[in-house]
Order: C-alpha cells, then structure tokens, then sequence
C-alpha cells in the first residue's frame, strides 16, 4: 500500500502548481541513482571488496528540502521525506539501456516505477542500509537508523553483513544541460560502514610434519562458543547536526549466549608447508558476523567466549581443543571485546602438542603467539 501511495503521490505532483516546499516531477526527468557504492576500507568486514557487489541490494531514504541549510530534522513546512527506505538495485530502467543502481516501487502489480530529480530547485539528503529485506528496522530524521532485535543467524553462510551510510550532504539533481545525456558519473556517492564485527579463524602448522614425522594434520571442526547472538542497533544521530554527520552508533540490550558450528566437514581440511613455509589455511566459509560484544561474560555470571577446535592426526582419532579469546593480545594490548566494523583473525598454529593463537585486528599490527598446551 505504501508503495502505491507514493505512486500516486507523485502522479499528483506532476498534475500539480510549483510552489517552494512541494516536491515535482522535473522539466527533464532524470532519475536518481547512485554510483557504486563503497566500503569503507578501515571497516572491512565479511565483504572483502570495497565495491559493493552488484548483487545485493539496499535500502534507501530520501529527504526533500527547499535549500541547502535546512536540517532534515527539523525542516517542517521547508521539507519532506521523499523516500522511505525504498528498495535500490543495480537494474536497467525499463529493461533497456545501462545499468543504474535505482531506488524503485512497485505499481499495478507488475509495473515498477522510478523516482527523479526535480529539475534545479531542492536538495534531497541520502541514508542507506543493507541488506535490504532486514527485520526490525526504523527510520527517522532526528535520531537516524535504528535495528530492533537483531539476530545472529545460526548458519555462517547466512549470516548478514549489516552495512549502513551517514547521511550524505544535500544533493541537487545532478543533470548538466550543457553536457547533454546524464553520464555514469551523475549518481550520489554513498559510502559503507559495517555494524557488526566479523571474526575469522586461520591455520598452520607449527612444523613441517609430513616431512619431518610423517604425520598430517587435518581441522575437522571449529566451534564458537558463548558469544552473544541478540542486541538492538542505534545509530545515534546528534539532533543539532546541520549537513554533517555527528552520531554515537551503539549496539544494546546484548543477551543469548549461543554456540556456533563456523566450520564441520568429515574429511577435514590438511595443513601444509611449500617452499620451506607454513601454508596459512583459510578454512572456506568461516568468517563469522558477531554483534560486538565483551568476550568476557563473567559479570553477567555467564561465561567467556571460547573457541573449540576439533583435528586429527594421520586421520587418527579426533582430537579436541577449546580455549578462551578473552584476553588475548593483539601486540601488548589484550583483546577484550569485538568493536563494531573491526576484523578479527586468530592464526592458529596446530602442533603435535600445542596451539598457539596469533590474532589479528584489521589495521592493527600482528601480534606475538599466545599459546595453549594440551
């Protein structure tokens, strides 16, 4: 229904006189659209690439304003929302021509529509979240994007990479008469951040065992255990921000502890070395998207999240491991939690009789080993 009003909304307009605070149809229709999106690289998460893939879609809001000083927030009668978290993909309009990332609606049960510039006057202003279908979200212009009881999905693979934008600044229909037809480079640049932290688990061999021993090692399995699977997301927008971005973005209400299976396969995964060289293993599909989280649980009585490794050696019996993350030291800096849009590698190191774990924060300097014995 919502996006049949919005249809009709702007056929009215187009019916419509021209006055200072309505939001019309252009002389020239030109749609809006964006350039590719971007990630952001200080916050690289499940998403290796800085381009955001083609593939996905995102959510999209739009606010109209009759000059460029006008705060979202408090514009009143000098604005209005013009999209409300509408569906954006990387599609042709009408099935002809170059391929745009549009925002877009559904009419007549088949017909999709698009939305344009109004031709010289206004501003509109941009948020943007992915993936688009997410549960439980909101939207407003004071206080900014806001998820409601997230969860962790139980399966890795399924797992979302929640990205989100600042607000961009005030952007005016970008179509140039004198250049003639709108170009590629005519879109608004939106730029990604990532809201969850992601958490990866590497392997290698302490020696070169098949050489040396004549032994293998294969990983076979990787839990994680006690981390925290259900918070709500805030971003947190400072009200009295006018065309910039101020915003104190937090994950709350943080509760379930949960164990995960990030890796099981029966035939299990070989360590090897080349050329004189551990080969660092990384296990297919184990990158796990966690809220951000203490990794000590204790002061809720609750216990700490912990990783539990399960191997063989010469496809002998398995053999188990678990040891807490709580604490361990990235250089000489313990790591006690996940912070939103950081990475977090444990290289882990499998011996005849010991692991040892390297972690590795995204941008922060590889650490010494920290080891286990069994």
């Amino acid at each position: 229904m919502r996006k049949f009003l919005s249809y009709l909304m702007l056929m009215a307009v187009v019916a419509a006189s021209c006055s200072k605070n309505e939001v019309t149809t252009p002389d020239r229709r030109v749609p809006v659209f964006f350039n590719p999106p971007v990630i952001g690289q200080a916050t690289k998460g499940y998403i290796e690439s800085t381009e955001y893939p083609t593939t996905a879609e995102f959510h999209i809001w739009g606010y109209f304003t009759d000059a460029a000083d006008v705060n979202p927030a408090s514009a009143g009668d000098h604005g209005q929302e013009y999209l409300a978290g509408e569906r954006c993909t990387y599609m042709q309009i009408d099935g002809a021509g170059p391929k745009y990332w549009l925002p877009h609606y559904t009419y007549d049960t088949d017909k999709t529509g698009y939305y344009y510039w109004k031709s010289g006057i206004g501003y509109i202003t941009f948020q943007a979240l992915s993936p688009y279908g997410l549960s439980g979200v909101s939207h407003d212009w004071v206080t900014g994007l806001a998820i409601d009881d997230f969860t962790i999905d139980e399966t890795v693979a399924s797992q979302k990479d929640i990205l989100y934008t600042n607000y961009t600044s005030p952007q005016r229909n970008p179509y140039d008469e004198t250049a003639g037809d709108l170009g590629p480079d005519k879109g608004v640049d939106i730029c990604f951040k990532h809201a969850l932290s992601a958490v990866r688990f590497q392997f290698r061999e302490l020696k070169d065992y098949a050489t040396e021993e004549s032994s293998t090692i294969k990983i076979k399995k990787i839990e994680l255990l006690n981390a925290y699977s259900n918070a709500d997301f805030a971003e947190n927008r400072a009200t009295s921000a006018l065309n910039t971005y101020s915003s104190s973005p937090a994950w709350t209400n943080i509760n379930s502890e949960h164990d995960y299976v990030i890796y099981e396969n029966a035939t299990g995964v070989t360590l090897t070395w080349v050329a004189g060289e551990a080969v660092i293993t990384d296990v297919l599909g184990n990158v796990f998207m966690s809220i951000p989280q203490n990794l000590d649980h204790s002061s809720e009585g609750l216990r700490q999240v912990s990783v539990r490794i399960t191997y063989t050696i010469n496809d002998g019996e398995n053999n188990t491991v678990a040891a807490s993350l709580a604490g361990l030291k990235a250089g000489i800096t313990p790591i006690d939690s996940w912070e939103m849009g950081k990475r977090y590698t444990y290289v882990i190191t499998v011996g005849l009789n010991k692991i040892l774990f390297d972690p590795v924060i995204t941008d922060w300097l590889t650490t010494a080993d920290n080891y286990i014995m069994f």
